[in-house]
């Protein structure tokens, strides 16, 4: 960004302003604007670090800038007539009423109606909304900072500057994720007919479908069942993991509202209805803890034995791992049980389709994810092809 000078009429030394500092609007009504302020507790830092010493060349053109800037404050005239001498700031365009979307400050805007409407209508969790508006506020930031604010001017090598400054700003991991989200937001623009194509280009996140299943072995599933059969305080918990498959956020979020002779709720991630039955371990245990609390429909159906309270996400976690440890099983975590209940169903001969309903989530995913158990089932379907009679074996048919 070019940085602009302005003379003073104190013995004609300068003081130098970045152009965006210069236009940023006063916060209060005096001569201080958020420029002379900001500069100050910056050159007042530079000066402190130091401990008073010119230990570094920054140190004296530190307490003279501080100095110049102490003159633009006192006086609002000079400070008036140096922010008139800049050059007007660029506009920020700005989107008609009900007319043509043109920026991406309102193509944001739009795609979040649509969002709120989902949660709203329990199509959609609320913590995933907040994901994605976390990731639309750090690319919204990206723009800001290369005054970019027009659908015209994101092209797929914007995305992937985007991409690698997320990266170098140390997001491993969430830089897919907020790829994932971007590419939500453009083909809702594609699909509204904003845009002809979206900018994204086709990728494929780490830790994706195709990486397969992590389910326990029949050992570790035995070792985890003894031991939550053996009165442990998170036995409820574990028994609702594996007999459900529910994410830790479904679980942590149940409410004996939803236990009524099946478990039914939104996916928190699809926003898919999702009906489960109750198997006979899982309904023992909710029987007699309804029994001993006596809850009301909005009451949560798990809570931390250590505090009575509701769990938060994370210290679920930390209980299923305490657990696993308990149980002598290494490697214990809430999505091994989502795992595991979807390949049980599937060596059960529930079909891929019926496996995805109780996931809430796709067909695709689940052939993808749990490829080995699909094939495995396939295998068993065959060998029923190939050693039953059919039509031929049954007498009387024509």
């Amino acid at each position: 960004m070019a940085t602009l000078y302005a003379r003073l009429q104190n013995g004609g030394q300068q003081i130098k302003v970045t152009y965006s500092r210069a236009h940023r609007p006063e916060k209060h009504q005096d001569a201080s604007s958020y420029f002379v302020r900001t500069r100050k507790k910056g050159l007042a830092q530079v000066i402190a670090q130091t401990g008073g010493v010119p230990s570094y060349k920054n140190f004296d053109d530190a307490v003279v800038e501080l100095n110049r800037v102490n003159i633009l404050e006192q006086s609002p005239k000079l400070l008036k007539e140096f922010q008139s001498n800049l050059p007007a700031p660029l506009p920020t365009p700005v989107d008609i009423p009900n007319g043509p979307v043109t920026t991406w400050a309102a193509l944001v805007e739009k795609f979040a109606e649509s969002k709120r409407l989902q949660v709203d209508k329990g199509e959609l969790s609320s913590k995933s909304w907040a994901r994605y508006e976390r990731s639309i506020e750090t690319f919204t930031k990206f723009l800001t900072e290369r005054n970019t604010f027009l659908l015209s001017d994101i092209h797929p090598d914007t995305i992937d500057r985007f991409q690698s400054q997320r990266i170098r700003d140390g997001a491993k991991h969430a830089w897919a994720f907020d790829t994932v989200t971007l590419r939500m937001v453009f083909s809702y623009a594609v699909e509204e007919s904003i845009l002809a194509k979206t900018p994204i280009k086709k990728f494929k996140a780490g830790g994706s479908a195709e990486r397969g299943a992590q389910p326990f072995t029949a050992e570790e599933i035995r070792a985890l069942t003894n031991q939550a059969g053996k009165s442990d305080p998170d036995g409820l918990a574990i028994w609702l993991l594996y007999q459900t498959g529910v994410r830790l956020s479904s679980a942590i979020s149940l409410t004996w509202g939803d236990v009524n002779g099946h478990i039914t709720r939104p996916a928190m991630k699809r926003g898919k209805k999702v009906r489960l039955p109750i198997q006979p371990e899982l309904k023992a245990l909710l029987d007699a803890e309804r029994a001993r609390r006596n809850p009301q429909p909005t009451d949560f159906v798990l809570l931390n034995h250590e505090t009575g309270k509701p769990f938060t996400g994370g210290r679920f976690y930390e209980h299923v791992k305490a657990f696993g440890k308990r149980a002598g099983v290494t490697n214990v975590h809430p999505h091994r049980f989502r795992d595991s209940f979807a390949c049980d169903c599937l060596l059960k001969s529930c079909s891929t389709a019926d496996v995805a309903f109780f996931l809430g989530d796709t067909t695709k995913t689940v052939e993808a994810h749990y490829a080995a158990f699909v094939t495995e089932r396939a295998h068993r379907a065959d060998a029923k092809v190939l050693s039953g009679g059919g039509l031929l074996a049954v007498e009387g048919t024509v």
